[in-house]
């Protein structure tokens, strides 16, 4: 599975949400005070402090029974507009699947992730339509039947009006979702063959830092550079002191898997090990032994006393594009180059640190050096024997294999991912309804989905770019500038009263593309399908919790919203 290892600060997210929440309010405030000033004088001003009073009241008093009995209304009204149709087209698309997908020349591990990508990409983009139709239509519908209006004219508030939306779409679709999900997986059952059986488990890795040392042993921000155009993996030359260094930490007796071996005398015993798998790439500058992949060998150490070091006795080749798989055994014995004498060493008691602090090179900031403090750590070499070539190391080619859990570990945690999703696009169709027609609406959240799951990262990178001075020619009103006096982007003005204006304009300018840039949700957080289909478990802090977040981040922001335009739309209108 190639993913980069990314770890989600809370902390860091709140923060962002905090300041977004109050700079947009903020602005919004003042847009609608400057716009009441000039169209009604002082009255305007004390209008929209006015406004913002009666909308916290409305929030505060929204009653749930009212927000429920709404949600069932419009639970039975999507119903009624064949909303669960969409079963039909998921029952014909599973009939005849099998007859495309099944193939028997091909391995185990490729066979289920067909099945289970199949099966997951299917459920979210048969259900992403249904939701953004149900969900941007409905209130418009309703206002165009003047079906809206008879419940406005009851004793209900606008805010339950727009959460009751929200709810009732929300039902509809975890119904549509639980059902195919539940279906889905036993169709993925049935299908993959029993001989592939044992690759339906949901792996739980640890994965360690990475650091990279040249073959002098000197430490290096990366590892060489092969010319490969994707800078995914960087490569340690082999044949040297050039290796890896993996830091893992969080360690415990938990870990260890169970395995059967054959002992000398040839019975069967199970034995606890430490598993380590590794994706590592190859690079090969001769053609050396086509026969088999690159021999690498590991090395353990303390990361409390790097003197205690324990070379591994069995160097393995690697096998490319599959899984290479490396038990380590409790007891491991350590020979002195120099006497030759052997030394016992166990894992947990000698090589494991209970804590430690390790100072390694900010490969973010070399040459300078970072300094970690971790408990039961354990720190690991990766070295290629062979003179002549490269091994490729990224961060999650390696890592440490817990033992397993059950396949609907991850596939249901997909499932309540996927449902996350579609509460946050059923928020957004709502909101855009409660201030633009059906039709608008959806293109405003398919643009939306569009740009938050294919071009978020853009964006980000585009502004940090812009932020960081490191794009050529600065803002809009610079480039302007430049054009105009015919300077090329490399061409530094001298500093004047004129160009501090046009940086801080400028300023402006990149403080709105922040803002416009938050309020698109980055919708790549939902896209965990690689998990179950490369059959990890969807970890907590670095892929769930995230997904939570979001869908919470823009929810009550929306709410509001929804409210507001809600509450000032004409319902009489067609």
């Amino acid at each position: 599975m190639v993913s980069e290892i990314t770890e989600y600060s809370l902390a860091n997210a709140l923060l962002h949400w905090a300041i977004v929440i109050v700079a947009i309010s903020i602005v919004a405030t003042l847009v609608t005070m400057l716009v009441g000033l000039v169209t009604y004088g002082t009255r305007g001003v004390t209008a929209t402090f006015a406004g913002i009073r009666d909308t916290a009241m409305d929030l505060i008093s929204t009653s749930p029974s009212r927000v429920w009995a709404l949600g069932v209304l419009t639970f039975k009204e999507a119903v009624r507009r064949k909303a669960l149709l969409v079963f039909v087209v998921f029952g014909v698309l599973f009939m005849f699947a099998g007859w495309f997908l099944s193939s028997s020349d091909q391995r185990d591990d490729l066979q289920v992730r067909v099945y289970v990508s199949f099966v997951l990409t299917t459920i979210g983009y048969l259900i992403l339509p249904v939701v953004i139709l149900l969900s941007c239509w409905g209130l418009p519908e309703d206002i165009r039947r003047r079906s809206l209006h008879t419940v406005v004219t009851k004793p209900v508030r606008r805010s339950e009006v727009v959460l009751g939306r929200i709810l009732g779409f929300t039902a509809v679709s975890t119904l549509v979702l639980l059902v195919m999900s539940v279906v889905g997986y036993i169709w993925i059952l049935g299908q993959v063959p029993e001989s592939a059986k044992d690759q339906l488990v949901s792996r739980v890795p640890i994965y360690g830092m990475v650091n990279f040392y040249d073959p002098k042993g000197e430490p290096q921000n990366e590892g060489v550079n092969v010319g490969d155009i994707w800078t995914y993996r960087s490569y340690v030359h082999g044949g040297s002191k050039a290796h890896a260094l993996f830091t893992f930490e969080g360690l415990t007796p938990d870990d260890l898997i169970t395995v059967k071996r054959i002992s000398a005398d040839g019975t069967e015993k199970e034995e606890k090990v430490l598993r380590l798998e590794s994706t590592f790439e190859a690079f090969r500058t001769l053609k050396g032994n086509i026969d088999q992949g690159l021999l690498i060998q590991y090395t353990y150490r303390n990361p409390a006393d790097p003197s205690i070091r324990v070379v591994d006795p069995n160097p393995f080749p690697i096998q490319e594009f599959q899984t290479n798989i490396h038990n380590v055994p409790q007891e491991l014995t350590s020979y002195d180059p120099d006497t030759g004498e052997a030394k016992t060493y166990n894992l947990f008691e000698d090589l494991v640190a209970d804590k430690a602090t390790v100072t390694l090179p900010d490969r973010e900031n070399f040459p300078d050096e970072k300094t970690y403090d971790v408990s039961n750590a354990l720190q690991i070499e990766v070295t290629c024997l062979e003179l002549g070539q490269y091994l490729g190391v990224a961060q999650p080619d390696f890592f440490i294999r817990t033992p397993d859990r059950p396949f609907a570990y991850s596939y249901f945690k997909f499932v309540f991912v996927q449902w996350m999703m579609i509460t946050l696009l059923i928020t957004l169709g709502v909101t855009a309804s409660c201030f633009v027609k059906g039709p608008v609406a959806s293109m405003l959240v398919g643009t939306f989905f569009v740009i938050g799951l294919w071009a978020k990262e853009f964006l980000d990178e585009l502004f940090n770019n812009l932020a960081s001075g490191q794009s050529m020619g600065g803002g809009p009103i610079e480039s302007i500038v430049r054009i105009l006096q015919h300077m090329n982007p490399m061409t530094k003005f001298e500093p004047s009263i004129g160009v501090t204006v046009m940086k801080t304009v400028d300023g402006g300018f990149f403080a709105s593309l922040w803002l416009a840039r938050s309020i698109i949700p980055d919708f790549s957080v939902y896209d965990l399908v690689q998990y179950p289909a490369y059959g990890f478990d969807i970890d907590w802090a670095n892929a769930l919790l995230p997904a939570i977040m979001t869908t919470i981040g823009f929810l009550i922001p929306c709410l509001i919203i929804g409210h507001i335009t809600l509450r000032f739309r004409e319902l009489e209108s067609k």
